[in-house]
């Protein structure tokens, strides 16, 4: 059965409780709309309901848990297994394994592969599980053209049925402010924070800003994403600083902003003059 094989790997795991009955206490915050799809989200926290800890999803994640509000987590009663390639669950390989030797179809978000131009690590056997995972999908989504292309040539072609889809932004909330609406009286560029191999993307956005800085006065660069509490970005931070003390420079012209929420976003970047981003070939 479907349901005692889910807790044999939740088990093997051991990342979250391993009764059923703990399972159906995660009931959905979202409503179904009158849908007949059942799909479970295969998360960090599976088989837990994305919905109950959205305000802590980032990046990829961020996307199950908005589908929650529209399709409704459900589990071990499901249609469908619904996964992003970017979120990572230890046991995923046997939960998709188990899906279809139950014959559940599942659905793939392919949004980026691991390769030498981002990434100085063992890019071979990283893409080695993340192919091993994408074959087991009954459809998948690439968010964009790229990701279609980086992924049959990083991992291998599949044979299943696709399609692109890109990755949306309402404009009904993500709009400009009026130069007169603007408390701010430099112009703000924004740009991503981060440590690990986005660090390529910090130094490269305070290098082009520091020679943007020798002729231009009245301009704030805000990094988007710094977390205090991160041992590697306090350090990163500081590394910054010394050469921006080394370029005489003033500190000033730079803002480090903490990670924000998906509802906090807006404001953010109407606050900005520029978005400066500097991943090379970014999936999105």
């Amino acid at each position: 059965m479907w349901n005692r094989t889910i807790e044999r790997v939740l088990r093997r795991v051991r990342t979250v409780p391993s009764t059923l009955a703990a399972m159906y206490r995660c009931s959905s915050i979202a409503r179904l709309n009158g849908s007949p799809v059942r799909p479970c989200y295969l998360t960090g926290q599976f088989p837990h309901d994305p919905a109950l800890y959205s305000d802590q999803l980032l990046g990829g994640a961020v996307k199950l848990g908005i589908l929650t509000q529209a399709f409704q987590h459900s589990f071990p009663r499901c249609s469908l297994i619904y996964r992003v390639s970017s979120v990572h669950y230890r046991g995923a390989i046997q939960v998709l394994r188990a899906a279809r030797r139950h014959d559940i179809p599942i659905v793939t978000n392919q949004n980026g592969v691991h390769y030498p131009a981002w990434f100085s690590g063992d890019c071979t056997a990283l893409n080695r599980m993340s192919y091993e995972l994408l074959k087991l999908s009954s459809f998948v989504i690439y968010q964009s053209k790229f990701c279609k292309l980086a992924s049959d040539r990083f991992l291998g072609n599949i044979e299943c049925p696709s399609s692109v889809i890109l990755n949306p932004v309402d404009t009904s909330l993500f709009v400009q402010r009026a130069p007169g609406q603007r408390a701010e009286q430099r112009k703000v560029i924004l740009t991503n924070w981060g440590n690990g191999y986005r660090r390529l993307r910090t130094e490269s956005a305070l290098r082009g800003c520091l020679a943007l800085l020798k002729t231009r006065k009245d301009i704030v660069i805000r990094f988007l994403g710094w977390n205090e509490r991160s041992a590697k970005d306090r350090a990163l931070r500081s590394e910054l600083e010394k050469e921006i003390r080394a370029h005489a420079v003033s500190l000033d012209a730079f803002e480090f902003v903490a990670p924000y929420s998906r509802l906090e976003a807006p404001a953010i970047f109407a606050a900005g003059d520029l978005f400066l981003h500097t991943a090379f070939n970014d999936p999105s």
